[in-house]
């Protein structure tokens, strides 16, 4: 089972200088999805999570599905995004912590593989 992450929030830029993605994009993601087109298209790695994100998605231009692409200035976007990395690193190890300890390994989110 594939299990899909699609940004319904802003692009080009952190909260205030970016804009938000286009409804209709969206729109195109997700129909594309349900529809199982995405079984059929290549993949790039995104290196700071790990994520398989396609290089083509029908009804969203291509530069959108590289995040990175789309900030005017790529190394802000490495910078905030492994400070994002390390915000989700935090929380889910907080999250481990307070599992029952039978319960630690069941669903683990593997951060230290990455």
């Amino acid at each position: 089972m594939n299990t899909w992450l699609i940004n319904t929030g802003w692009t080009g830029g952190g909260y205030g200088t970016g804009k938000r993605i286009s409804l209709n994009y969206t729109r195109s993601m997700i129909r594309t999805v349900l529809n199982g087109d995405l079984e059929e298209v290549a993949y790039r790695n995104n290196n700071i999570f790990n994520l398989a994100i396609p290089v083509a998605c029908p009804g969203v231009p291509e530069h959108l599905l590289d995040p990175a692409a789309t900030w005017p200035d790529r190394d802000r976007y490495d910078l905030e995004a492994e400070k994002l990395f390390t915000q989700f690193e935090t929380h889910y190890r907080k999250l481990e912590e307070k599992r029952p300890v039978h319960a630690r390994n069941v669903f683990r989110l593997e951060l230290a593989a990455l």
